[in-house]
């Protein structure tokens, strides 16, 4: 990978027209370079972690398995997300591209490494993008019914599936702002959803600190450690702002920095959640 950006730097000092016709984004290889600012990159990582579905479900989850112990829990998975995105953004301060993860293990540890990171990531986000379908058509479909409509059909069900499943494959296709910017604006409002309810039940139920949780005890039970697992899942997606090394501005500066921003947010959202 190394000796090819070489190659390609070479043959783009032999010919600085063409490579100025990349870097501005009039050249039909891929996505224009430069076109994503950090806000846009922070924002990809953001839409992709949905932290919005994270906070519905991860710490009812946590608290199931290790009980009071869910806080150490959440605070065990992000501080070992945190030594992940550390090495990501090192690797980032030394090459972007948008191979993100499979070229950042093809550098340390070899093509065999980058040929499993990179198709690992290839099915996962599959699977992330079959269960936002899946999720966006149920949450949708109970909407309508809540409202009065009955949509509680095969048929209707099908048709919102394949509304759902076009409109996730021609909004990546029309680019990379606006797949960003439609991410980060449903992301916002899912949040501000969650805010919503949450600050209600506080008002509602007020703020009860249960001290039992902080116990340090806790860190020795095998339980805490299992419910680490499911809190560190609850970042997957973030990496993603890595893939941007190409179309993002600055990029040796903006993706390290979004990466490690991002982490932190989240588990600051998610330790409070819990």
């Amino acid at each position: 990978m190394t000796a090819e950006r070489l190659i390609l730097g070479e043959a783009a000092a032999a010919a600085p027209g063409r490579a100025d016709d990349r870097a501005s984004g009039g050249g039909d290889d891929g996505l224009p370079s430069g076109a994503v600012s950090g806000i846009g990159v922070f924002a990809q990582g953001l839409a992709a972690a949905a932290p919005s579905v994270a906070l519905a479900s991860v710490p009812g989850s946590l608290f199931l398995v290790a009980g009071k112990g869910a806080l150490w829990a959440a605070v065990i998975g992000g501080v070992i997300v945190y030594l992940v995105a550390i090495v990501i953004a090192f690797q980032a301060r030394r090459t972007v591209s948008s191979g993100s993860l499979g070229t950042y293990a093809g550098n340390g540890l070899g093509p065999v490494a980058a040929f499993v990171t990179g198709w690992a990531l290839v099915i996962g986000y599959i699977g992330f993008g079959a269960g936002g379908v899946l999720g966006a058509v149920l949450y949708f479909n109970s909407f309508l019914q809540e409202i009065g409509l009955h949509t509680d059909h095969l048929a209707v069900k099908i048709g919102l599936l394949v509304l759902a499943t076009a409109a996730s494959l021609y909004i990546p296709y029309r680019g990379v702002g606006v797949s960003v910017r439609l991410g980060l604006g449903f992301e916002v409002v899912s949040l501000l959803a969650i805010s919503v309810i949450l600050v209600t039940s506080y008002i509602h139920y007020g703020a009860r600190i249960d001290t039992g949780q902080f116990a340090l005890g806790h860190l020795g039970s095998s339980t805490v450690l299992i419910a680490a697992v499911t809190a560190v899942g609850s970042y997957a997606g973030f990496e993603s702002a890595a893939s941007l090394g190409h179309e993002a501005r600055d990029a040796h500066r903006t993706v390290p920095r979004a990466v490690v921003r991002l982490v932190l947010g989240l588990a600051v959202v998610y330790l409070l959640a819990t």
